[in-house]
């Protein structure tokens, strides 16, 4: 909650494997959660480094892009095996959604495709709530 409080947040759910749990923007560690347990990752805008998409990085196709004054608002959709089960921020099955906040004019062309790196100091792995 608190996370989301302070602005926007990308949000995947997962489980937790030796350690760790695994998105389709790479694995984050999960200290002190059990393997089993089902844990929220919820990732920062501002994480997301986007950049020309090259070899075997995670890529992404650009929904739309806005200019928010400093910064560029880009919506994003990966698309790929691993996305589907990673919800709810899933549109089209098999299809994830993410947006990312990049500092200045950056506005890449609906339907680009871009590499997607993950800052994992902006990326939170917490137990996952339990329904009210």
């Amino acid at each position: 909650f608190v996370a989301a409080f302070f602005g926007q947040v990308n949000e995947l759910h997962g489980e937790v494997r030796n350690g760790a749990v695994a998105t389709p923007l790479g694995t984050l560690d999960a200290p002190g959660l059990a393997d089993g347990t089902a844990v929220d990752v919820l990732i920062r805008p501002e994480a997301l480094r986007l950049g020309l998409a090259a070899g075997d990085a995670v890529t992404a196709r650009v929904m739309a892009s806005r200019l928010l004054g400093r910064s560029s608002w880009i919506h994003l959709s990966l698309i790929g095996p691993e996305t589907a089960k990673h919800g709810p921020s899933e549109g089209q099955a098999g299809h994830l959604h993410f947006h990312a906040r990049v500092p200045g004019r950056f506005l890449p062309a609906e339907g680009e495709v871009l590499s997607v790196g993950l800052e994992r100091s902006q990326a939170f792995v917490f137990p996952a709530a339990s329904p009210s």
